[in-house]
């Protein structure tokens, strides 16, 4: 009586047998066999775990390597966290200053310091401290180059104690863009 023939199992690599009756002591290693390859060749890893490594690593590289290529389909640049842009409003269609702010960066809303009734925020208009956040909703999108948030240790230095929750530096077109 011939024996039966061997087949290697698609995902473990290991023998599966025809005759149930015949079983192997143990069961055979996991090994990951790359598509179009034999149990016997070279380019069978030694585990699974190691192929999606190598697999890991490479979607890493690459992804590093294409980054800032500035070419056709690269992704769109990247913005600063704590600024918000006049090409951010107009593409985001905001009528408000507080409407930008509500919109594109809600984390401005929240104070630095603790409770926002504790730590209010404060709003800078073109270097001149106009009150809290209320004073957003009164300025047009339209007039603005950017929306700076500035932490509250940042805010004390330049216009002195009060500004515990931090600050909003608005910068109007009508003040210009370095003030």
């Amino acid at each position: 009586m011939a024996s039966p023939r061997e087949i290697v199992h698609p995902f473990s690599g290991g023998p599966l047998r025809a005759d149930p009756a015949i079983a192997s002591p143990r069961p055979a290693p996991h090994r990951y066999i790359q598509p179009g390859a034999s149990p016997g060749s070279s380019r069978t890893g030694g585990n699974m775990l190691g192929s999606i490594r190598v697999t890991l690593a490479a979607l890493v590289l690459g992804a590093c390597a294409s980054g800032g290529s500035g070419g056709p389909g690269a992704a769109a640049p990247r913005h600063n966290p704590d600024v918000i842009t006049s090409e951010e409003m107009a593409e985001a269609h905001v009528l408000s200053a507080y409407d930008a702010v509500a919109q594109l960066r809600p984390s401005f809303l929240i104070s630095q310091g603790g409770t926002t009734r504790s730590h209010p925020i404060q709003v800078i208009v073109d270097d001149v401290p106009r009150g809290g956040v209320s004073v957003l909703r009164g300025i047009q999108a339209t007039e603005i180059l950017e929306i700076r948030r500035i932490s509250a240790s940042e805010a004390t230095q330049q216009w002195g104690t009060g500004y515990t929750g931090g600050a909003l530096v608005v910068r109007t077109v009508a003040k210009g863009p370095r003030g």
